[in-house]
């Protein structure tokens, strides 16, 4: 989702390396915290051609793929182990019926699936904010995952699952990049491509909390970003990573992605804006600091070894360059959808909300604030 909840300063805690040394292996689990890079456009050695994409890539165009090849141009297409102490359980019943259409709401059109609770909205908006944050990540990332999967992806033949695709901006990347492995992308409403993508991809509808429609021991990789705003507490400890792990063969490798729950170095804008999401989701019974637990989720499955975590500073604003600015306006885009709830946290009339946003334009060039992007990965046994 790209949004970031305050937690109180936390920077005496945070060892930071330079951004030019990314070859600095992440850290396995253990009771210490992970280093941090820190990105820095002018220093990063990629620096050139990353802003060559950023200048480059047309928004409007990759959108496009994801229109209707007629009708209006504003709407998205439809749908056309002796070891294990505890054995993975059998495939689940599937509950097909919990997705029934769209609903509007605060003028913004959002899902309406019985057993989600998925806070943020799936109109166009949204795509574009989920375009900008993809790219910001690949820009400071340098790639698209941390997993050690580089030979299974090259090698051909390998299976890879993206859960909760939305449009699939990281699946079509990726499987055209590997072009002889094969990916799947599932989410509960059909907002990804129906024919316009790479012969390698396939899609299916289906929402993770019915119950993943897959066999044990399916794929070699599954790959998850930024659903904080999807699940409770509960379902991460006790549906998703279960799920993911039966699905997953062994020797496979599961990496789940999500923001820090606090900015670095926030005014007093940014602090209240963050302290209202926190609120929102706790009131949606979901854990706003859920990046920081998810090392510890994966370390105590029984099915999960070699829990590896990699973090990255990403600078907000205009002062970070490209991807500063690339970070500003997919939090921005964020806090817009949901502008009624969190005005009603905040206690502000609807109106001046877009005054509140330009606030937090200008504090967090002043204060230079960062957020973290936490990737965590382990290996099935």
């Amino acid at each position: 989702m790209g949004s970031c909840v305050s937690k109180g300063s936390n920077d005496g805690d945070r060892s930071v390396i330079n951004s030019n040394n990314r070859s600095t292996k992440s850290t396995t689990h253990n009771s210490s915290r992970p280093p941090t890079q820190t990105f820095s456009e002018q220093s990063s050695p990629n620096a050139t051609s990353r802003t060559n994409i950023a200048r480059t890539t047309s928004r409007s165009t990759l959108r496009s793929i994801f229109r209707t090849q007629n009708g209006s141009s504003n709407r998205l297409r439809p749908p056309s182990s002796s070891r294990l102490s505890n054995p993975l359980p059998a495939p689940p019943q599937l509950n097909r019926r919990s997705f029934t259409g769209f609903i509007t709401r605060y003028s913004r059109r959002w899902h309406n699936v019985a057993n989600s609770k998925y806070l943020l909205p799936n109109d166009d908006e949204e795509m574009d904010r989920l375009l900008t944050q993809h790219y910001m990540l690949r820009y400071v990332w340098g790639n698209n995952y941390s997993a050690p999967v580089i030979g299974m992806l090259t090698g051909g033949g390998g299976r890879i699952l993206e859960i909760g695709c939305g449009p699939a901006f990281w699946t079509l990347e990726m499987a055209t990049s590997y072009p002889h492995s094969f990916f799947t992308g599932i989410d509960m409403v059909a907002v990804y491509p129906s024919s316009i993508k790479p012969q390698n991809v396939t899609f299916t509808q289906s929402n993770i909390l019915d119950g993943l429609p897959y066999d044990n021991d399916k794929f070699d990789y599954v790959y998850q970003r930024f659903l904080v705003c999807a699940y409770t507490t509960s379902q991460w400890e006790n549906e998703v990573i279960n799920e993911i792990v039966r699905v997953l063969k062994k020797g496979g490798w599961i990496e789940v992605a999500e923001c820090d729950g606090q900015y670095e170095s926030m005014g007093p804008v940014a602090k209240q804006l963050s302290d209202a999401v926190a609120t929102l989701l706790r009131s949606y019974e979901m854990d706003p600091y859920i990046s920081e637990s998810l090392r510890n989720l994966l370390a105590k499955d029984s099915h999960l070894t070699d829990v590896n975590t990699q973090e990255m500073s990403i600078p907000v604003g205009s002062w970070g360059g490209n991807p500063g600015k690339l970070a500003q306006d997919n939090l921005i885009a964020f806090y817009k959808a949901l502008k009624t709830p969190l005005s009603d946290m905040l206690r502000i009339p609807l109106d001046s909300f877009d005054e509140l946003m330009q606030s937090f334009s200008r504090e967090v060039d002043l204060y230079r604030t960062r957020w973290i992007s936490r990737r965590v990965y382990a290996r099935k046994i």
